[in-house]
């Protein structure tokens, strides 16, 4: 029991000040399995409410102009199916192509960078889109043991997900190569 530091000999932390200083280490890192995810989740969220969000706006828009109630329109399955998939592509690759994050990875303070310049040009963000839904199935296996932290369609698009708090992308510095061992190593 002597190893047990007294009230007074123990350091004071703020609160979150640990988490701070985790998430400044892992700053420009590649991204791992768990917060890929998490931000996949988010934006899957946002996939799925964005065509009945679309629908609802559609028809407010359509009681406005024609001075009628407005109502949620009832459109053919394969006119729902068009738009949920031109949502879905515009959503993903829009949000890569010119900000470099999703509204997932931005709450998770990830970013997509080419892996040598910063910027992911359109091409790139067309063929990660294509190969992620292509291998949407392995993907998660394939990252889980990839020690670069590479899933597949990063290696197709030469792509990478990097932790990035920095809200603007002028101020991002990409580390390139490898993923970066941990501070203890």
């Amino acid at each position: 029991m002597t190893d047990m530091l007294s009230s007074e000999e123990m350091p004071i932390r703020r609160i979150g000040q640990a988490l701070h200083t985790d998430i400044a280490v892992m700053q420009g890192r590649r991204a791992g399995l768990v917060s890929r995810g998490v931000a996949w989740s988010i934006d899957f969220g946002v996939v799925l409410v964005g065509p009945p969000l679309m629908f609802w706006g559609f028809g407010i828009a359509k009681g406005l102009v024609t001075f009628t109630t407005p109502q949620y329109p009832d459109p053919p399955p394969e006119w729902t199916l068009f738009i949920t998939a031109l949502w879905t592509f515009a959503y993903f690759i829009g949000s890569w192509w010119l900000v470099g994050r999703t509204v997932g990875m931005a709450l998770m303070a990830l970013r997509l960078v080419g892996r040598v310049k910063p910027r992911v040009r359109f091409l790139q963000a067309l063929v990660r889109y294509w190969v992620l839904f292509a291998t949407i199935l392995i993907a998660p296996i394939w990252l889980f043991f990839a020690k670069s932290r590479l899933a597949l369609h990063d290696r197709a698009s030469r792509t990478q997900m990097i932790y990035d708090r920095n809200p603007r992308r002028s101020e991002l510095k990409v580390k390139v190569g490898p993923a970066a061992p941990p501070s203890g190593s």
